[in-house]
């Protein structure tokens, strides 16, 4: 049995736990999340963990997470975001829009909901300024999280650069499949810069995505 491994939080930072477990065959590995707690915040206050599901498996994915963050933590951990049953049944009060307005697949389908995702895209980062997490977490559905992920990223560099404490943590669990493709190297660099940190679920994944220069 795979034990996980808990890594406590020190006094200035928050540490999520790594924790092993097993989803749709596949071992789902999630590293400690280090997170640093912004300064208007008290060292009382609960931190807050915003997520983004898109679909089903996201869904279960993330409620997986979300009791393994709670066991942890107790009540010192609050969530928000966008999720369905599974999240919501783990601590998730409501979803910010339904998640299913982000599950679409085949051009036919994707090209007339392009206005809508685009829209769903604006309230979700409006909705991570208004919440000021100390993490977000995107859930597989990458086509909408890792623009969301590098849209704040960009926004916390430039708040850094003028003197704004810099969060949240930017981690998305669940990577793309840039080894199914020849040039798998150019692929997986594309998130660098994008993510402090990429949870994967193959075991040689990890290596592509490191040797790009994307921590994971």
């Amino acid at each position: 049995a795979v034990q996980p491994v808990l890594v406590r939080p020190g006094p200035q930072r928050l540490c999520l736990p790594v924790c092993m477990r097993r989803c749709a065959a596949a071992n789902l590995r999630l590293r400690s999340l280090q997170c640093r707690h912004l300064s208007s915040r008290s060292s009382t206050s609960p931190a807050v963990v915003f997520l983004v599901a898109g679909e089903a498996s996201g869904d279960v994915i993330g409620g997986r997470l979300m009791r393994a963050l709670r066991n942890e933590y107790g009540g010192a951990i609050h969530f928000e975001g966008v999720g369905g049953d599974s999240m919501r049944a783990e601590g998730l009060a409501s979803s910010l829009f339904p998640m299913s307005e982000l599950s679409v697949a085949g051009f036919a389908e994707v090209l007339p909901s392009l206005p809508r995702i685009a829209a769903r895209l604006v309230q979700t980062q409006r909705a991570v300024r208004r919440a000021q997490p100390h993490v977000v977490v995107g859930i597989d559905s990458k086509g909408f999280n890792l623009r969301l992920l590098r849209s704040l990223a960009h926004r916390r560099a430039a708040a850094g650069r003028n003197g704004i404490p810099a969060a949240p943590v930017l981690v998305q669990y669940v990577g793309p499949s840039a080894w199914a493709f020849g040039d798998a190297d150019a692929r997986a660099a594309r998130l660098r810069g994008g993510v402090d940190e990429l949870l994967v679920l193959l075991p040689f994944e990890e290596a592509l995505f490191r040797r790009a220069g994307v921590p994971a």
